[in-house]
């Protein structure tokens, strides 16, 4: 396969460019304004070394062929090689951290003396914000780039580490020692697992891990004649083809400042997000003081109006107090009034001449009613017998008093004159005491008839 397989394969996931010193160069289709190489994938430990798994579907090419480079124009680029190796990078170690930096194109390898770095320098060329840190206790875990660290949290600590980059040939394999392996036994506690790498057949960008062995695509690359490739690259530089230095150490100096530029635009919304938070929370005591005053004029209004209700209350309490004495004195002078009335006129009535005796019938009635009544409750408890011979018993009593009835209907016609004669002659005397009694103290219930006449219904004395 030539270079032209590359060109195909990657197209779907970015573009390819020209770049004026490293000719056709792939810039990948990233999400991420802190992306880096090597970054979204995990570390598997095999027969060539430390072996970087990638989780990107590119990145069965540009981490295991080629080298990468950071231009302003376009950021991150990759530059196709034709050598494959476990990974390319360079190794940090230190202050707890382990990093990787993704080599550049001035960097090639020797079979007799592996990485040959061409007068480049870490950390000057290559800048601390190229680089993936990860605690150590995090080197071997799925997915490095949720633990790996923000770019600019590397110059922190970047001048407390040291390089540890070794490549080797053994057994005619590249072999990326890099971190000691010793190392990260100590830190996790438990023997790193060994993989065996063995060969895909087909074109699959994903990496399978089955048993210990780890199956990836590594076909064999050629390039023709002209093609610039990293390899061709890095031998020039190694020739002292100045461009190519300049080009990787402007690169990598305009992305250590787009991570400043960044940085420093991030602390000027911080100072201006603190100075809005400031003024959010000036705004917010002022309004609390506002609401407080607000709420107290109100609390004072409402004392107020409950000041003033409850004087209403006391008020009508008072009125309504006065009212009840006055009807409780007038009631008391209507009690006595009523009184005196009621005085006077049994002292009245006390000087009347008696009425005329009731008639016999009545008093015979009277005197009769409580032995018609005991007898009228003896029969209700007599068996019938018993009140059917009652019954004959006083059937002769009953006869006599039948009898008797004319008799006493003549004596109540005698007596009826001399009863009317009574009363005429009371008449002027009964007059003469409702002319002295005072308007209001006429009884309510027995007012004067209109015609002036005496009332003669029974049971009242006057008018």
């Amino acid at each position: 396969m030539d270079l032209a397989f590359f060109h195909n394969s990657l197209a779907p996931y970015g573009r390819w460019v020209h770049q004026s010193v490293y000719g056709d160069v792939f810039v990948p289709r990233v999400r991420y304004s802190r992306w880096r190489p090597y970054q979204y994938g995990h570390w598997v430990y095999t027969d060539y070394g430390w072996t970087w798994v990638s989780a990107e579907s590119f990145g069965w090419a540009t981490y295991h062929y080629g080298r990468w480079s950071y231009d302003p124009d376009y950021g991150w680029i990759w530059v196709p090689g034709t050598e494959w190796g476990p990974a390319w990078v360079d190794w940090q170690e230190g202050d707890g951290y382990v990093g990787w930096g993704a080599l550049p194109p001035v960097v090639g390898f020797d079979a007799s003396y592996g990485v040959d770095f061409g007068g480049f320098q870490v950390g000057v060329d290559l800048v601390p914000t190229a680089f993936v840190f990860v605690p150590e206790r995090s080197f071997l875990v799925a997915n490095v780039a949720s633990f790996c660290l923000p770019p600019d949290r590397n110059l922190a600590f970047f001048g407390r580490t040291r390089n540890i980059t070794s490549y080797a040939v053994v057994n005619n394999r590249i072999f990326n020692r890099g971190w000691p392996v010793e190392n990260a036994q100590r830190v996790i506690g438990r023997q790193v697992p060994r993989f065996q790498v063995a060969d895909l057949r087909t074109a699959d960008p994903r990496a399978r891990i089955q048993g210990n062995r780890l199956a990836l695509f590594r076909p064999a690359v050629n390039a023709p004649g002209q093609a610039r490739t990293a390899e061709r690259i890095a031998a020039e530089a190694r020739r002292g083809n100045s461009p190519v230095r300049q080009a990787v150490r402007s690169g990598f100096q305009a992305q250590a400042a787009a991570v400043a530029g960044r940085r420093a635009a991030l602390q000027r919304n911080q100072r201006g997000q603190a100075v809005l938070n400031r003024q959010q929370a000036a705004n917010a005591r002022q309004a609390g003081r506002q609401q407080t005053a607000a709420r107290v004029r109100g609390q004072e209004r409402n004392r107020a109006a409950v000041a003033q209700a409850t004087q209403a209350n006391r008020a009508q309490t008072r009125a309504r107090a006065q009212r009840q004495q006055v009807a409780a004195r007038s009631q008391a002078q209507r009690n006595r009034q009523r009184v005196q009335v009621n005085a006077d006129r049994r002292r009245q009535q006390a000087q009347r001449p008696q009425h005329a005796q009731p008639p016999p019938r009545q008093a015979e009635r009277r005197q009769n009613r409580p032995q018609q009544q005991a007898a009228r409750r003896q029969e209700q408890v007599r068996p019938q017998a018993q009140r059917q011979q009652f019954a004959q018993q006083q059937r002769p009593a009953r006869q006599q008093f039948a009898q008797q009835r004319p008799q006493r209907q003549q004596q109540v016609a005698q007596q009826r004159p001399q009863r009317q004669q009574q009363a005429a002659q009371q008449r002027p005397q009964r007059q003469q005491v409702a002319q002295q009694r005072p308007q209001q103290q006429r009884p309510r219930n027995r007012p004067p008839n209109g015609s002036g006449q005496p009332d003669q219904r029974r049971g009242h004395g006057g008018y």
